[in-house]
């Protein structure tokens, strides 16, 4: 009875052994599935396990980092990105998106205007201001504020300036009479507002029984 006892024992113990690593195994391609989450660029909130695209603006989600592993960055640069050729178009969204007419527009992101690539700050030196601190915007940045940028250039003013007016009378020359009883006024003397009139010209006529009383 002894020996069978401890036959049994190890045989439990060989049998959970077994389950443990059985487990084990299957924990690490579920562990590394898991940590695969998908982002949309353009509203950070709407995040997946697997490929897709954004209910919202219908964008394609890109591979996020898994959770604690930092902010998530591609491995390696786009190909496309890459062998573009300084100064071309191309699209924040999809850089493999290139192309040298700065009118065209990205088919992937319905139609998103394509920006221009920006030039490498050892290829274009700039010249400091004093007091002044240059500021650097990403083209993604720029295409989500809608900014726009022109060069400066001289030019001569036009001679007039037209614009949006509106003709109000001046605060100081407005009074404002109001009756110190109950009453209703009866018929007004003055055709409309902001019409000019002289001292003693009756405005109104006023009627009330603490008029008529008086």
């Amino acid at each position: 009875m002894g020996a069978l006892r401890w036959a049994l024992v190890a045989l439990m113990a060989v049998a959970a052994l077994g389950a443990w690593i059985s487990f084990a195994a299957d924990l690490q391609p579920r562990h590394a599935a898991a940590a695969e989450l998908y982002r949309c660029p353009m509203h950070p909130a709407v995040v997946q396990g697997g490929p897709g695209a954004c209910p919202i603006c219908g964008m394609d989600l890109v591979l996020a980092a898994a959770p604690g592993a930092g902010t998530a960055a591609p491995a390696t640069a786009p190909p496309a990105q890459a062998a573009a050729p300084a100064g071309a178009s191309w699209c924040p969204m999809h850089p493999e998106v290139t192309s040298d007419d700065p009118e065209a527009r990205c088919e992937k992101c319905g139609g998103m205007k394509l920006v221009r690539r920006d030039v490498p700050a050892a290829a274009s030196p700039r010249l400091g201001v004093p007091g002044l601190a240059p500021v650097d915007i990403s083209a993604e940045r720029t295409q989500l504020m809608g900014m726009r940028t022109a060069p400066v250039r001289r030019t001569r003013l036009a001679p007039e300036l037209r614009a949006v007016g509106f003709v109000t009378v001046a605060d100081s020359a407005v009074s404002v009479v109001s009756a110190r009883t109950n009453g209703w006024i009866e018929e007004v003397r003055v055709a409309g507002t902001g019409e000019r009139v002289r001292k003693g010209e009756v405005l109104a006529t006023l009627s009330g029984p603490d008029v008529q009383t008086a």
